[in-house]
């Protein structure tokens, strides 16, 4: 069915910014379309900026889009639809509607024709081909496989000619003609090999190779051999030999695309997030987002760029021009020696020393001998200044060896009768020297290289132990050990003054890196082989340090921390048998290169400022590799948010907000115009489900994050502009009381793992923080937060509330504080907490003040408006799709005064805000439903009346947050933000 009627905009709601899944991206000339929900992007690829932005479909996501440039149309298929486009500029890429397809099936293909037609392919392998000129429906045929498909492909010009490549569940392609039949059948082919359903299906231009991918994580390139020249394409296909080539495994996951280049090398992007390039020698890997899948993804040959499209709402545009580049310094094999150490100098070159002794620089292809010394057989470490000028070499027998690159100056001594196990330079001039016994030795390297003892240090511990990593903060030195400890020394002190003992586990600390310096404390952070990335607070003036907070990285081996202006705070690793380059603040990885892993000689230097990274390693085939690795191949168009599901949002300013999500992150977000992530946090050990904010002084916040596992931490957070500090307070587990019995008698309980299912936070009149927290138990439990001494006390854990919390709320009616629990079967409670928000010594009662049932099922939401006079309107949602008004008075007792409930959602309502004569309701349905209310405290009744409606492309909306920008209220569509998630 054709229609020519174009979206009509909304006169009450606009859509700022949609963060969603990045469902389609496709190159047309110098531009990038992007479909991300129903919302069309389009992007010029040469200036990375965004042309246009407009809303194609009413209720339907974008899935594909294809480019007519003989009539200069554009076809935008999305479920059951296809809108065309006239372009009417290519400045700017200007598009005017045209009309708009109605089919009866999903749309899996379209196919632009000749006549100005186009085709077709639905869900249930049904070919149509429509008229533009005529406006309806010209012919249609199906296949005689009757299936639902997953992927299609179709190639042609006419009826006479059309192939169609469908992907089917039954694991196998059906090749076929919709409109020509041979022997009364028109399946020409059938292509066998994958084992599971078919995701995508290519073929090249010259109609030679076809690829296929699918959710057995294969991907199988096909060769077709026809017999004979023929003249048309569907001979060519009829009379062709389709075999498979060969199939390989890029990626850990489900494939979801694959593309043919003309080069012969093949580009895929899968669920694990890693868009892979395959070529004659290697796969090289990119990830888009963390924990992320790559959905959709596209490739210009003329440029050799690609484009992807990330579940988080991310948009990536790669040069594939930026490969690493690998080649072969030395053959060692027939040398009958091996490279014990090497260390790669920015703008000098490689130095490796060999296990004969000699030290070898490898420069421009040529290789020098720059020193030799049989002492050097037994060295230990080989590590260069932070300047990379200087190269200090240590042996089991006590003696040190400088090396000054710039003018080959050598200084040898021996300074210790004990082996020397370490050395770490803490800054071009000064020098620890660790040995064994667990002493340090701190020295000061004069220009001419010799060496002056500055003081010594002893590491507290009972077996042999040595430093690993370290930093110099004025008179203060912050070390890591082998053992996973970090010790604080003091200069002229030998004693640690503090120590963490195997914070970083029992594998090791492996580097360190200084970051800003405030007034009176400087933030130092630390990884280690646990895979975790510490923060620590290094304190001048008291001589302290204390951890800030702690994320857990991609890689269990990291050994290199460094910033970049670009990708901001880098960390090289060792995953597996790759090097990898990490992005802390784009939480990406940026490289991955195949090395052969950790155990065995290898180093790397960052040049040309951090945009690329210069690796050389032995190899397991006994040659020298160096590896040039790009850094800047990768733009994002636009910056995603979330892998997984939102749980919950909180807003900390008008701008600012914190989110919690399954995918155990708590990310600060600036929303305007765009979608600024500032700063992720990842060390929730499960999913949040449900943060707090509340403001301790200006630009000073607090931080609650509760979910999963029965954890909450507590964040204190200093936003200055874009500079944010944050730190981890408090980290507590519950521990449920459980009786000790003997293990023959433990009987396995049916009960699940305690969940905090959500949290709010208020002061009390001594300044501290009250913070009630709902749990899947039936508990609510109530701490007290000291924010001076960031100590957390559990106050009461006695309050039953019969059923699984849901949601909590803290309300105020007279003089009196209470906290509002929703519960999975409808009811909800008001406790009153007033002893512990005024300080007072009124007893608390163990039983709720008051208990109704407001609905049939769970409440999902609610919130809470004060009227006057001790009344409060209190606004519910619930999974029987009921929207509930409620007024409640405080006389002596609370009291319900009225209630009123309608139906206006199709499913579940999840979020919901109320204001003066309106609410704002969101549903799974994903509508969005402003109702205008009205009371008479008189006649004690209250009216509720639905009067806008906006459908989002959101689906499964968890909740709603809402807040004004002016002081009006006749217009709420245009003062007041929506955020749903």
């Amino acid at each position: 069915m054709f229609s020519c009627k174009d979206v009509k905009k909304s006169k009450l709601f606009k859509s700022m910014s949609l963060v969603n899944t990045v469902s389609c991206v496709r190159f047309i000339d110098q531009f990038l379309l992007a479909g991300i929900g129903n919302i069309l992007l389009v992007y010029d690829t040469e200036s990375r900026k965004l042309c246009l932005r407009r809303k194609i479909f009413d209720k339907a996501s974008i899935h594909g889009i294809q480019f007519n440039d003989k009539q200069m149309l554009v076809a935008i298929h999305g479920e059951r639809y296809v809108a065309i486009y006239k372009l009417t500029s290519q400045m700017g890429f200007l598009i005017e509607f045209y009309c708009i397809l109605i089919t009866t099936d999903w749309v899996c293909d379209i196919l632009w024709m000749n006549s100005n037609c186009l085709l077709t392919v639905t869900a249930h392998n049904v070919a149509t081909v429509w008229s533009l000129d005529l406006k309806k429906e010209i012919n249609s045929s199906s296949c005689d496989e009757r299936c639902i498909l997953y992927s299609a492909t179709s190639i042609g010009e006419d009826e006479e000619t059309i192939i169609v490549f469908s992907g089917t569940v039954f694991r196998e392609i059906v090749i076929w003609s919709p409109f020509r039949r041979s022997n009364g059948l028109n399946i020409l082919h059938r292509l066998q090999m994958h084992e599971g359903v078919i995701f995508s299906i290519t073929v090249n231009k010259s109609y030679s190779i076809i690829s296929s991918t699918s959710d057995d994580r294969s991907i199988v390139i096909w060769n077709v051999e026809p017999i004979a020249e023929h003249q048309n394409t569907y001979d060519h296909w009829k009379f062709a030999k389709i075999i498979p080539a060969y199939s390989f495994y890029a990626h850990k996951a489900r494939v979801w695309k694959s593309i043919l280049m003309q080069s012969g090398n093949i580009l895929s992007a899968g669920e694990d997030g890693q868009i892979c390039l395959k070529t004659s020698s290697r796969t090289y890997q990119w990830e888009e987002s963390r924990g992320s899948q790559v959905r959709s993804l596209d490739y210009m040959e003329i440029k050799n760029l690609a484009a992807s499209g990330c579940t988080t709402g991310s948009i990536g545009l790669w040069s594939l021009d930026t490969v690493p580049k690998s080649e072969i310094l030395a053959d060692y094999k027939k040398d009958n020696r091996y490279p014990k150490h090497l260390v790669v100098l920015n703008n000098i070159g490689t130095y490796v020393l060999y296990s004969d002794g000699h030290v070898i620089l490898y420069k421009n292809n040529i290789s020098h001998n720059i020193y030799q010394n049989d002492i050097l057989c037994c060295t230990l470490t080989m590590v260069k200044s932070p300047c990379e000028t200087k190269v200090a070499f240590t042996t089991s027998s006590g003696h040190i060896v400088i090396l000054k690159s710039t003018n080959i100056q050598v200084f040898f001594d021996k300074i210790s009768p004990e082996k020397i196990v370490s050395t770490i330079w803490l800054n071009n001039n000064q020098i620890i020297v660790c040995c064994k016994g667990n002493t340090i030795y701190c020295y000061e390297v004069f220009e001419d290289l010799k060496l002056n003892h500055l003081d010594t240090f002893c590491i507290c511990s009972k077996t042999s132990s040595w430093i690993t990593a370290a930093v110099l903060v004025e008179d203060l030195i912050f070390a890591g050990c082998n053992e996973g400890s970090i010790y604080l020394f003091k200069l002229n002190h030998r004693e640690p003054l503090q120590v963490f003992n195997k914070i970083h586990s029992f594998a090791g600390v492996t580097a360190m890196w200084t970051h800003e310096k405030y007034f009176n404390f400087t933030v130092v952070s630390s990884v280690g082989r646990d895979g975790h990335h510490r923060y620590w607070n290094v304190s001048i003036l008291s001589e302290s340090v204390f951890e800030i907070r702690c994320d857990i990285l991609p890689t269990k081996w990291p050994f290199v921390i460094t910033n970049s202006k670009v990708h901001g705070l880098l960390i090289c690793g060792f995953k597996e048998s790759n090097l990898i380059v990490y992005s802390s603040i784009e939480q990406r990885i940026l490289a991955t290169v195949p090395c052969g892993g950790g155990h065995r000689a290898w180093d790397l230097t960052f040049i040309n400022d951090c945009d690329s990274i210069y690796f050389v390693c032995s190899s397991s085939s006994k040659k020298l590799e160096s590896n040039e690795i790009p850094l800047h191949g990768h733009h994002r168009l636009l910056k995603g948010f979330h892998s997984m599901i939102v749980n919950c949002m909180a807003q900390v300013t008008d701008e600012l907000m914190i989110t919690g999500s399954d995918d155990t992150t708590v990310r600060l977000t600036r929303f305007n115009d765009a979608v600024d992530n500032l700063l992720t946090l990842r060390s929730h050990i499960s999913s949040v489900r449900s943060v707090s904010s509340l403001t301790l002084k200006p630009n000073v916040y607090i931080i609650v994050t509760a979910g999963g596992r029965a954890q909450l931490k507590i964040w204190t957070l200093n936003v200055t502009d874009n500079n944010v500090y944050c730190e981890e307070s408090i980290s507590h587990l519950l521990k449920t009381k459980q009786e000790k019995k003997p293990w023959r008698t433990v009987v396995p309980s049916n009960e699940g793992e305690t969940r905090f299912m959500d949290v709010c936070v208020q002061y009390t009149k001594t300044r501290s923080v009250l913070i009630s927290v709902g749990c899947s138990d039936a508990v609510l439990r109530l701490y007290n937060y000291d924010t001076n001494n960031k100590t957390l006390s559990l106050i009461e854990d006695n309050l039953d509330c019969n059923n699984c919390v849901l949601k909590i709320l803290p309300v105020q009616l007279n003089s009196f504080h209470y906290v509002l629990t929703t519960d999975t079967k409808g009811f909800v409670n008001f406790w009153d907490i007033s002893k512990y928000v005024d300080n007072s010594n009124v007893d608390l009662s163990f039983t709720p003040k008051y208990r109704h049932c407001l609905h049939q099922s769970g409440i999902n939401c609610c919130d809470w408006l004060e009227i006057e006079n001790n009344y409060g309107l209190l606004t519910t949602g619930g999974d029987d799709q009921r929207l509930s008004l409620s007024i409640f008075h405080y006389k002596d007792i609370v009291s319900l005064i009225c209630n009123e409930y309608i139906s206006i959602h199709c499913s579940q309502v999840t979020g919901i805000k109320v204001y003066n004569q309106f609410v704002i309701t969101a549903s799974v349905d994903q509508k969005i439903i402003f109702s205008s209310w009205s009371c008479d405290l008189n006649s004690k009744t209250v009216q509720v009346l639905p009067f806008a409606s906006y459908f989002t492309t959101v689906a499964d909306i968890h909740g709603l947050i809402a807040h004004k920008r002016g002081p009006r209220v006749d217009r709420p569509a245009d003062e007041i933000d929506r955020i749903p998630y």
